[in-house]
């Protein structure tokens, strides 16, 4: 018997108090248990009632996506602004030979949906660091698209944004970066993934520290001015070498998610084989031809699990 189920053990024959916060505990468990047992349930239910005749069920799954209506009103409004930009931004990449690919709901709606997911209101795209610093030389003085960084003060992050000189302010396409580095197996990458961890927790008590220890009097999230833009910069170029510099023996293999990126959304290995991702291919969205991971459901399934199970947010907008 492991030392902490002795101390256990222990506890529950001396304290009452103990005794009854592991019953509750475990009348919780069996709750949340059954709770999505019935959502299993409900969602069997669902396909059952949407199904076609002489259709097998990942028929009538991918229907189903394929078949929900556009959005309407302003959220098309927005989401057709947001196209325009990604299209001209795609071009400008085309001209100037930059990588990238979309990413997150964008890349989930091209594959299930043809385009914009009906709920969603924002523009994901990706690239490796290597990309990203020639990008942002490339927008340095650029007269139609500008480089900018959102701060997050309070989950302590940076996400940087491009944006339209020549659109209103709040349309812009969110930038997710990646590591490139080098992994023979994935237990070496599981390895990885904790010092990356490490490196992540010291980045963000620098990059909080480097604002000023008054940051929490500002806003939560704020796009920082130039002065603080550089050394945000600086400070996540340093530690993006300091991780990479540890693995860069042999061969770039895997895309690591940068540290820069929110800590929530990497509870588990963000992580994806070079050869999930090139060669890019191209993939219709909106009727357009942009940018796709090479095994882009692959991909996804890392990101979302199954992409044709009901989604949490099922019509519901985050963002706006």
């Amino acid at each position: 018997m492991k030392m902490i189920d002795k101390i256990k053990l222990f506890l529950q024959k001396i304290l009452p108090s103990y005794r009854v916060s592991l019953r509750i505990e475990e009348q919780l468990y069996r709750m949340e248990y059954n709770m999505k047992l019935m959502n299993k349930r409900q969602e069997m239910m669902f396909w059952y009632c949407m199904r076609k005749e002489n259709e097998i069920l990942t028929e009538t799954k991918k229907r189903f996506f394929e078949e929900l209506p556009k959005a309407e009103g302003a959220l098309r409004k927005r989401q057709l602004s947001l196209l325009n930009i990604l299209v001209q931004f795609d071009e400008f990449c085309k001209k100037n030979h930059i990588g990238y690919w979309i990413d997150c709901g964008n890349l989930l709606g091209a594959i299930r949906n043809g385009g914009f997911i009906p709920w969603d209101d924002d523009i994901d795209i990706a690239m490796s660091r290597r990309e990203f610093n020639r990008l942002a030389n490339l927008l340095s003085n650029n007269n139609v698209f500008e480089l900018k960084y959102l701060y997050d003060y309070k989950n302590i992050y940076v996400m940087p944004k491009i944006f339209s000189k020549k659109e209103d302010s709040s349309y812009f396409i969110d930038i997710i970066v990646y590591e490139e580095v080098h992994c023979s197996n994935l237990q070496g990458l599981e390895e990885q993934w904790k010092i990356r961890n490490i490196l992540q927790n010291n980045l963000r008590k620098e990059l909080f520290h480097c604002l000023g220890l008054n940051a929490m009097e500002h806003n939560y999230r704020e796009v920082v001015n130039i002065k603080n833009e550089k050394k945000i910069v600086a400070i996540c170029n340093e530690y993006s070498e300091k991780f990479c510099k540890l693995y860069q023996e042999g061969e770039l293999t895997y895309f690591t998610i940068c540290m820069e990126f929110p800590q929530d959304l990497t509870n588990y290995i963000r992580c994806f084989e070079k050869q999930c991702i090139y060669p890019l291919k191209q993939g219709n969205f909106e009727s357009y031809l942009l940018p796709q991971p090479n095994q882009a459901e692959k991909y996804l399934e890392v990101l979302y699990g199954n992409i044709y199970d009901l989604p949490n947010d099922f019509g519901y907008q985050k963002h706006i």
